[in-house]
Order: C-alpha cells, then structure tokens, then sequence
C-alpha cells in the first residue's frame, strides 16, 4: 500500500506540488511588495513630516534669533544715546548698515516719536536678519527732560490738597476749573504762583491760605505722554529654583529667575553692555550694600515681589540711567526703613499702591498706569526724592516729612503735613 502510494504520488504528484508552491510563493511575493510599498510610503510621511517638523523648529530658532538681534541693536543704540546726548542730531533719520553679529545682522534706525514735538522723544526702530528671517523691535526713548512742565515744582491734573507745614517752592499748576480743586491748608511756604485751567476762575479754583499767592491761568490745557510700559521679555531660565548672590559677580547673559536673594554685601560688573534680569521674587536681607561697576545698564523686571530690609544701599554712589526697575502688574513692593536706592522705578498699570517709608531715591518715580487704573503712591516718614515722579494718572499721597527735590506730575496730591517741595 505505501508503495503504490509513493507511486502514485510519483513525478506527476511532485510536479504539482511544486507549481502550488510556486504559486503560493508568487502569491506572497505579491504580498510582500505590496507590505514594503506601503511600509515606504509611511516611512516617506513620517520623514516628510519629521523634516516639516525639524524645519519649523529650524525657523523658529531663526525668527527667536532674529528678534534678539534686533533687540540688541535697539538697546545698544539706546545705551549710547543715554551716554551721548549730545550726539542725537547726528543719529536723526539715519539708518545704519547691517551690523554683523553671531549668526545674523541688525541695522537700526533713530526718528522723532512726533517731529511736530521734539521734545517728546526718540523712536528706535531695530530689524534683525537671520537667514532671511527679520523681525523688528521699536524702542521709545523717552528723555526725562521732556516731562518737564516749565518752571512747575508740582502739576497735578485734577488738583491738590494741602494741611499742615507744607513747603512749595516753585509754581502749581492744574487743568482743574472746578472751585475748590486747589485747596491750601497750612502753607508753611510758597514761592511761585498758581495757574488753574484756561476756563477757570483763580479765585474760586484756588481756595485755603492764598492771601499771598499769585493765581492766574494756563493758556490752554496740559497733555501728558503715558510712557510705554515694556513687555517683560522671555529669558532663559537659571538651573537654579533660588538663586543666593553675594561677594562679587558678573552678568554676562540675560537671565531668569524664580527667586534671587541676597543677604550680604554684593558687587556687580554689568560690563559695557545692557544686562536685562527677570526674577519672579527678589528678597534683599538687612544692611546690604549692592553696588553696580561698569559702563553698562542693568534692566531689573519683577513679577512678583521686591522686598528690601532695613538700611540697604542699592546702587548708591553709581550712576542712576545704570538701574531701572520695571515692577509687573501684579507686583508688590516692600521697602522698610533707612534704605538708599539710586536708579529709576518703572511701574505699569497697577492698581494698587505703593508706600515708600523713610528712604531716600535718587532718581525717578515713573507710572504708565491708565485713566482707569486708580494708582495710589505714597511717601511718609522723611522719605525724600531727589528727581522726578511722574505719574500722570496716579494719586500721590505725601505725609509726614516727605520731600521732593524735584518735578511732580500726577493726577491728584494728597499732602498731609511736614512737607517739602522744590
């Protein structure tokens, strides 16, 4: 049986065998074809897309290149015109040739913000290139010159209010027309005149002790320029949570930090360069002494908390164009007694207030708060300031021995008593 079994399946059953295993073998090849085409046309998509993607990544990084560049050449161009004013005439209208710098280029162009009113700032207008890729950067320089209202120690545009042993010297001035928007109680002194809006009765704006205050009108009403609050700008970030400075450092890069503190004496070389510095909290211990060295500026954005103990001394005996502090919208600003602070404080559209006690600022006070933003100042306990508050939609409170040595612009004074004004 198992041979003719074997027999039968002889050559004939063997040929057949190995056509249906050709066949199946032709079927699979197919198969097989069919897998590998749609396996290359997948790998194709995602190597399409992966490339697509990298790409983008690739534009990203440019266009982030191009900004910065852009920045850079912005802020250089500020740096020099804040250190050679007399220089300006000779930037106006001229646009630079591409600088060439890492990667890129930049070229950076000076106007008037409005030529008709010189006097109310440079416009910086910096484009940089990476690879084709440009993004532009306008900076508004703002010289404090140009808040200057004339000879005013004190203009306040919907008026002010006096107590006890105030001292002005100098003119008051107010777009108010209203009667009693000037009230003088207690005038220790007074030097200058009183000039009520164009509309407005002197004798009836200007109520109190004015029996021997000149009053007459404005020609025509004050406007201010709101200065433009700057966009905080986007830093990489530091290794480290909290950061603890001490001794002596140098800023080379621009930085971000959840949390500096410093608990004792620091120095800080910002080198020729402007250095910008984000920190979310900035906590200065008791009696610190931070001193800034170099030709360079360093631009300080706070978005949470700036808190400083008693007796510091920040940037004392340096420059004040050499420290700005640019305090967030939902920023708070803890100042305790004795403290020194030499620089300019750059508050945005705040809404609640800030109270300096017995300090001392050399430099400026400075509020780009909107009409609505109801922004409340004040100063109590001997503080004195040595330049300029400007503040034009802000209600700024004096009590206690304050003194300004200096220009105030605001919305609305408050004087308590015991204060200075020159």
């Amino acid at each position: 049986m198992n041979k003719l079994l074997k027999t039968s399946f002889g050559s004939r059953g063997r040929s057949y065998l190995s056509q249906v295993i050709k066949g199946e073998k032709g079927s699979s090849l197919v198969m097989v074809l069919i897998i590998m085409g749609v396996l290359t046309i997948l790998g194709a998509v995602f190597q399409f897309f992966s490339l697509t993607e990298h790409q983008q990544v690739v534009n990203d990084e440019k266009r982030m290149q191009a900004y910065y560049l852009a920045r850079s050449g912005a802020e250089a161009v500020a740096d020099y015109i804040i250190k050679n004013p007399d220089d300006v005439d000779e930037l106006l209208g001229e646009e630079s040739d591409p600088v060439d710098l890492g990667e890129g280029s930049f070229k950076v162009k000076v106007t008037e913000i409005n030529p008709e009113k010189p006097d109310e700032g440079l416009l910086i207008e910096s484009t940089g290139n990476v690879d084709g890729f440009e993004r532009t950067v306008k900076l508004q320089l703002l010289p404090y010159q140009s808040y200057s209202l004339g000879e005013f120690a004190v203009f306040c545009n919907r008026g002010i209010s006096t107590q006890k042993h105030v001292t002005i010297t100098g003119d008051v001035g107010t777009n108010a027309e209203e009667p009693g928007s000037i009230h003088f109680g207690g005038i220790n002194s007074f030097t200058g005149k009183v000039l009520v809006g164009p509309n407005g009765d002197p004798d009836e704006v200007v109520t109190g002790d004015v029996a021997n205050i000149s009053k007459g009108r404005l020609t025509s009403k004050v406007t201010y320029t709101i200065p433009d609050f700057p966009e905080f700008p986007e830093l990489d970030p530091e290794d480290e949570k909290t950061k603890e400075l001490s001794g002596e450092i140098s800023i080379r890069d621009n930085c971000y930090y959840k949390r500096i503190e410093i608990f004792g004496d620091l120095v800080i070389d910002l080198g020729d360069s402007v250095r910008e510095v984000l920190v979310d909290e900035l906590i200065v211990g008791n009696n610190v002494t931070i001193k800034l060295e170099g030709k360079g500026c360093l631009k300080l954005y706070v978005n949470s908390l700036f808190d400083v103990g008693n007796s510091c001394r920040i940037n004392e005996n340096g420059r004040i164009d050499a420290l700005t502090v640019y305090m967030g919208d939902n920023s708070n600003m803890y100042f305790v007694n004795g403290w020194v602070f030499k620089g300019t404080i750059f508050f945005g559209n705040k809404s609640t207030g800030n109270t300096f006690n017995n300090m001392t600022i050399h430099g400026h006070i400075i509020s780009a708060g909107k009409e609505d933003s109801n922004y409340v100042f004040s100063a109590k306990n001997d503080t004195t300031i040595n330049g300029i508050i400007y503040a034009p939609n802000a209600t700024i409170k004096f009590e206690k021995g304050a003194v300004v040595n200096g220009l105030i612009v605001a919305d609305w004074l408050d004087v308590e008593k015991k204060s200075f004004f020159t």
